[in-house]
């Protein structure tokens, strides 16, 4: 990677940064800088305290150098103190560090969402973090490891400069005065320095890419840890005894941890040797660079302390500073990782025309001619379905597993876009309209739904603040009324118990029943319930559907479902096979033809819907 590519990165992730954390560079500024004044702030003033005593100065004379050393690492390390606080407890948060993914994945295509390239660079980029710190996090000690070791490199040269004066003398000691000496000295740091640079490059690049195992390897244990390692896999894996098979493939996950780790724990530890090796012998070049001078009578004892300090603090600052930009160097490929996910472009139009938001909720959809195949398949799982949503009507769409009824409602809600046709709201292309907008005509429950571990009523508004009055309507409304009543903290009542141990566990069909509240919370024009009632029994299931019919109003409404007693609710049914839309009509209309799909789905499930007497 060039070095100019380098830069761009590094300058592009320290705005992005700034973004997550406002004002922590600032504070990061002041804290290296404090950090890097109290060493030379203690060499100095030692250093005249020292001159003072070997020069019988008075007494008043040295307790204000005493007073003055006391002071300034007071203030020196509250300052320093206070921006440490700041920065750890206000605005860096590690967790934060992942925000622009989250953000990302909120805003990329839900077909990318899918893909399963997509979660592996998730994977990935979640683990260069965890593991290594390089990435974002990366910027943030980087940055404080180069401001603070130029501000020790700039008063190390104030405070050793003194060092390199000429001395006069004879035969060897000559030397000690000579400018090449000093070339000499400069030249070995500088030599040190390139070393350290090309050790972090190195073996960074090689830590780095041991990294792509480790990655696959955490991304499969922690799918396990998170779906079998909990207390909701605990019935599955004591009935099946599963506890065999998990533990094999975890020792399996174990090993290839155990292997990559070490590779990367073999590469650190070359670093770190031979980094402080070269440490140890600059400091013990300076020091007997000064000492020999000093013993040649160059400079007083207080100075020596002051040179050898000095000339240390300069070893270490110079090696800081020059392993602090190689290693944002190294870091530049997490960053071209992540920024490779950030630039990913969305490839579905987001369109910029208004819904025009009605009160009468006048919104007709109409499917013209709609074919879809998943990206990457040959596969229709829709064909030349044609087919248009009455305003304010039930509509039922029925069919066997595979028939294409979910993916109707992804094209619905624009999850995806037709592979051919077109689909449209109020006479236009719905790809024409603002994509947030459109997506808010929507009141989805899809089979897949998920509820999280908080309050109840946070799950239901999908937000922190609500209308406790709208929620338990909501929840009344979907049939969920009765177990309200016994929650313990009411609509404060935690969902499960992995946050809180108070919390409560839902049955299937209590967990269906807020979601579908969720849905009705949401009040918008279009309700669809993808498998609504699948987790419950027929007596719930009428219930459910009755209450439903009685409340969506003036909404259009449209079930999906295998069971079709829903469909007695309804204005029209929408009979799908094999992708096709191979029947249409009321209930009465395709019922009477004994040759329709819908007869013989009907009559297969009709002694579950027939009522005694009928």
């Amino acid at each position: 990677m060039k070095l100019s590519t380098k830069v761009k990165l590094t300058i592009r992730g320290y705005r992005l940064y700034s973004e997550l954390f406002p004002w922590a560079l600032t504070l990061t500024v002041i804290q290296s800088v404090m950090t890097a004044i109290q060493p030379f702030l203690n060499i100095f003033l030692s250093a005249r305290i020292i001159d003072a005593l070997v020069m019988g100065e008075p007494l008043q004379r040295v307790m204000m150098l005493v007073i003055a050393i006391v002071s300034a690492n007071c203030f020196v390390k509250l300052t320093e103190h206070a921006c440490t606080h700041a920065i750890a407890v206000k605005y860096v948060h590690w967790r934060n560090f992942s925000f622009p993914q989250l953000a990302k994945c909120q805003e990329t295509d839900y077909e990318k969402l899918e893909n399963a390239e997509t979660h592996q660079k998730i994977a990935h980029l979640q683990r260069v973090i965890n593991s290594t710190g390089m990435g974002l996090p990366r910027l943030c000690w980087a940055f404080q490891s180069v401001i603070q070791a130029v501000c020790s490199l700039l008063l190390s040269i104030f405070l050793m400069s003194g060092a390199f004066i000429s001395v006069e003398g004879t035969g060897v000691w000559r030397v000690l005065g000579s400018p090449w000496l000093s070339v000499c000295i400069i030249g070995i740091v500088l030599a040190k320095c390139v070393l350290d640079i090309w050790w972090v490059n190195h073996y960074d690049a090689k830590g780095y890419q041991e990294l792509g195992g480790y990655t696959e390897q955490n991304r499969v244990g922690d799918h396990y840890y998170q779906n079998f390692m909990t207390y909701h896999a605990g019935k599955d894996m004591k009935l099946y005894q599963m506890q065999k098979i998990l533990k094999q493939e975890m020792a399996q996950i174990q090993m290839g941890f155990r292997r990559t780790t070490k590779a990367c724990a073999h590469w650190s530890l070359r670093k770190e040797l031979l980094c402080k090796t070269t440490d140890v012998l600059l400091s013990a070049v300076f020091y007997s660079y000064v000492a020999v001078k000093a013993l040649f009578g160059a400079f007083g004892v207080g100075s020596i302390v002051q040179y050898a300090g000095a000339l240390t603090q300069f070893g270490a600052a110079a090696s800081l500073c020059f392993t602090g930009f190689a290693s944002l160097s190294a870091n530049a490929r997490a960053l071209s990782d992540l920024f490779e996910f950030l630039d990913t472009p969305n490839e579905m139009y987001r369109g910029s025309l208004s819904t025009e938001k009605r009160a009468d909720r006048n919104y007709t959809i109409e499917f013209q001619d709609v074919s879809f195949r998943y990206p990457g398949t040959d596969t229709w799982v829709l064909r030349h379905v044609s087919l248009q949503f009455r305003i304010g009507s039930r509509l039922a769409i029925v069919g066997e597993n595979g028939s294409g009824k979910s993916t109707l409602i992804k094209l619905l809600c624009r999850l995806y876009d037709p592979t051919e046709g077109r689909i449209l709201l109020n006479g236009i292309d719905i790809r024409k309209y603002d994509y947030a907008q459109y997506q808010a005509l929507f009141s989805v429950v899809f089979q897949d739904y998920r509820l999280f571990s908080l309050p109840l009523g946070e799950n239901v508004a999908a937000s922190r603040h609500y209308d406790a009055v709208r929620v338990t309507v909501a929840l009344q409304d979907a049939g969920f009324g009765e177990r309200l009543a016994q929650m313990p903290q009411g609509l404060s009542t935690y969902l499960y118990r992995d946050f809180d141990e108070s919390g409560v566990e839902l049955s299937g069909g209590e967990a269906q029943k807020i979601a579908i509240a969720r849905a009705l919370y949401k009040d918008a024009p279009f309700l669809i319930l993808d498998e609504p009632t699948a987790a419950l029994d027929p007596v719930a299931e009428a219930e459910i559907y009755s209450q439903l019919n009685a409340i969506v109003d003036d909404r259009t409404a449209v079930y999906i479902s295998h069971r079709l007693s829903s469909c007695r609710f309804c204005d029209q049914i929408a009979v799908f096979d094999h992708g096709k839309l191979v029947e249409f009509g009321t209930h009465e209309e395709l019922v009477s033809d004994q040759t329709s799909k819908y007869f013989a789905l009907w009559n297969a499930q009709a002694q579950y819907y027939e009522k005694e007497g009928q």
